[in-house]
C-alpha cells in the first residue's frame, strides 16, 4: 500500500473515534476552552514543525486511541471499505500516525480531531490520486487546492464522509516538508468548523 494510500485509510480510520459510543461524547480531559484565549501549540517531532489550535485541544496518547478503537462498528465499516481487516486497519493507526489531537469535548455525537502522518523521503502524492482514494471510502464532495505554507508547499483536499449515520467534513494537507511528504488531516461535524480549524493550522505552520 503506497503514501496516498495509507494517508486516506488512516484519516478514515481515526474518524472512527468521532462517533457516538467511542469518546464523542466523553471530555477527553486537558483544559477547558474557556480557561484560556491563548491557542495550543503542537510539535510534530518527525518532520519538525509546529502548528497552533484552538485553546483546549490536547493530545490523545496512542494506548487510548487503540482502547477506542477495540469492537467498533464503525471501525469494522471503514477497514471494509478499504479492503482491510479491522486487525490491518489498528496495527496501520498504531504504525502510522505521529500526532494526534483532539478538541477538549464532543459536538453533535462528533469529537473534532487532527492527526499527522509524515513519510520520510517519499514523494508526495498527486491531489488526483488521494481524491480516487477518498472516494473509494465513501467520500463525496471532494475538492482540492493548492496551498503555500512556512514550511512547504502542496495541496488541501476537502471532502465528506457518511459513517455510523452521521456526516464528517474533512480537509486534509498534503505537504512537502524537507523532502518528506506530511499528511495532516482535519475532522469535525461540521464544514465551516473544519475551514476554520483548518485555516489557522495552515497560518500558524513553522519550523521547530
Amino acid at each position: 500500500m503506497n503514501v496516498f494510500q495509507r494517508a486516506a485509510a488512516v484519516a478514515a480510520g481515526v474518524a472512527v473515534l468521532l462517533v457516538a459510543g467511542s469518546c464523542a461524547q466523553q471530555d477527553v480531559g486537558g483544559p477547558s476552552a474557556g480557561a484560556s484565549d491563548a491557542p495550543e501549540t503542537f510539535v510534530v517531532d518527525e518532520a519538525a514543525v509546529s502548528f497552533e489550535l484552538p485553546a483546549g485541544w490536547d493530545e490523545f496518547d496512542s494506548k487510548t486511541m487503540q482502547d477506542a478503537l477495540e469492537d467498533s462498528a464503525a471501525l469494522d465499516e471503514v477497514s471494509d471499505r478499504s479492503g482491510m481487516s479491522s486487525d490491518q486497519m489498528q496495527q496501520l493507526l498504531a504504525s502510522n500516525v505521529s500526532l494526534y489531537v483532539v478538541a477538549p469535548r464532543g459536538e453533535d455525537g462528533v469529537l473534532g480531531n487532527v492527526n499527522v502522518m509524515v513519510f520520510d523521503h517519499e514523494k508526495l502524492p498527486t491531489a488526483g490520486a488521494l481524491k480516487l482514494q477518498y472516494r473509494t471510502l465513501g467520500a463525496a464532495d471532494i475538492e482540492s487546492d493548492d496551498v503555500s505554507t512556512e514550511v512547504g508547499d502542496g495541496f488541501a483536499t476537502t471532502y465528506q464522509l457518511e459513517l455510523q449515520g452521521r456526516s464528517m467534513y474533512g480537509e486534509s494537507l498534503a505537504l512537502d516538508v524537507n523532502g518528506s511528504a506530511m499528511l495532516l488531516t482535519i475532522t469535525s461535524g461540521a464544514a465551516d468548523r473544519t475551514d476554520e480549524l483548518a485555516r489557522q493550522v495552515l497560518e500558524s505552520l513553522a519550523t521547530v
